[in-house]
């Protein structure tokens, strides 16, 4: 038994063609959807341009010519698992996936991040910000360790994280002013880097106060990888002008959240909402960012429910692959590669690398499909290659009975 080549780079397609508007949806509702109902659509998306994509290649490759009338029924099934099947099972693997997520240490140390660049000078000119991160500060659990820093062209101290706490914190007048460029993501890897060993055991939460874009952005990958390490999440508070999905990305990728205040008077709820707030940072196609980060159970179980959704994935590309029998090679080699897009997004996301590349090996392991040659479809069933499968034998006798589809 042999594969068709070309059909399945053609299947890979599928996948490719996916994978922009999955993750566009993907970042644009995670953290605002439930984790299941995400997880839900986005493989639905995809089944669904499998679906579209081995159709037409089947169609091409005559594979629906021995279904006869069984044409819309195959049809009907394939729809079946594709809208009701695969969102099913991608909810329930997500749901137990996510159990046990909000027994996750809360935040021990809590470091807010100002921004001192030049900008604030039209945005905050009466450092509105000072009287904010002190009040929500000093209304923190007495038992959590407090820090805040500055940021501009530099990174400065105002007080160590842990040298002051909740009730005591009084910035000083000359520690918040306007000047320089937005330097965010060097502070953030300063601060993470400073902070004692025993402090990094528990988990943090940096709060990040900002009205415009990070100029160092060539340190982003950097910044967020020793958060990853080091169990610190990102929340920002965004307002001025600023770029939304560049918050919301570190946010999503440390496991913190993100909060706009359209202007100073609405800092203060912004940066309450943002610590008060703790986000489901745990999923089936993104790094874990909570207290499993590092495990490998939680590595395994991703492994194993991936491939309980691609096994429904296979059967359904078997479905509309039209093919006449049960064909063992073929689910095997569906099952395989979703196995292999699993473990490489585990490895992968665990060397704290782009997860984008992830979900596009994923999309990519999904939809492969390995149509067989047409010569599986012409010697089916014992039909030798004598014989014409659509209704007369090469003698003229009309003796052939086309076999009923395997339901």
């Amino acid at each position: 038994m042999s594969f068709n080549i070309l059909a399945a780079l053609g299947s890979l397609l599928a996948g490719l063609i996916y994978f922009y508007p999955g993750e566009m949806m993907y970042r644009s509702l995670r953290g605002i959807v439930p984790g299941p109902a995400l997880i839900a659509m986005y493989f639905f998306g995809l089944a669904l341009c499998v679906f579209l994509v081995i159709f037409l290649l089947s169609k091409i490759m005559g594979n629906y010519k021995h279904l006869h009338y069984t044409f819309g029924k195959t049809i009907a099934m394939v729809l079946l698992f594709t809208c009701i099947g695969v969102p099913i099972v991608s909810a329930g693997t997500e749901f137990l996936y996510e159990l046990g997520i909000q027994e996750a240490q809360k935040p021990k140390n809590y470091v807010f991040l100002v921004d001192n660049s030049g900008t604030m000078s039209a945005n905050d000119p009466t450092n509105k910000r000072k009287d904010v991160v002190e009040e929500v500060a000093n209304s923190l659990p007495s038992d959590v360790r407090i820090g805040v820093y500055t940021f501009d062209s530099e990174t400065k101290e105002v007080f160590r994280t842990g040298a002051v706490s909740s009730g005591s914190v009084h910035i000083p007048d000359s520690a918040i002013y306007a000047s320089g460029t937005t330097n965010l993501y060097s502070c953030i890897s300063d601060v993470a880097n400073s902070m004692p060993a025993d402090m990094t055991l528990s988990p943090s939460k940096f709060i990040v106060l900002t009205d415009g874009d990070p100029s160092d952005r060539g340190l982003y990958s950097s910044a967020v990888n020793i958060c990853n390490q080091k169990n610190i999440s990102i929340s920002c508070v965004g307002f001025g002008e600023y770029n939304v999905g560049t918050f919301v990305d570190l946010a999503n990728r440390t496991g913190g959240n993100f909060m706009p205040a359209s202007d100073v008077t609405q800092l203060k709820g912004a940066v309450s909402e943002v610590i008060n707030k703790n986000p489901v940072n745990r999923d089936l196609i993104s790094s874990r960012v909570d207290n499993t980060s590092n495990s490998w159970v939680y590595g395994a179980l991703r492994i194993l429910f991936l491939i309980l959704i691609g096994l429904v994935f296979a059967y359904l590309k078997y479905l509309n692959a039209a093919l006449p029998k049960f064909s063992l090679p073929f689910f095997i080699a569906c099952t395989v590669s979703v196995l292999l897009g699993g473990i490489f997004v585990e490895v992968f996301y665990r060397m704290y690398l782009v997860e984008s590349l992830g979900r596009l090996v994923l999309c990519l392991t999904f939809a492969f499909t390995p149509l067989l040659s047409n010569k599986f479809y012409t010697t089916m069933s014992g039909v030798t290659a004598k014989t014409n499968p659509y209704g007369n034998d090469s003698y003229g006798n009309d003796s052939y009975t086309p076999p009923r589809y395997p339901y």
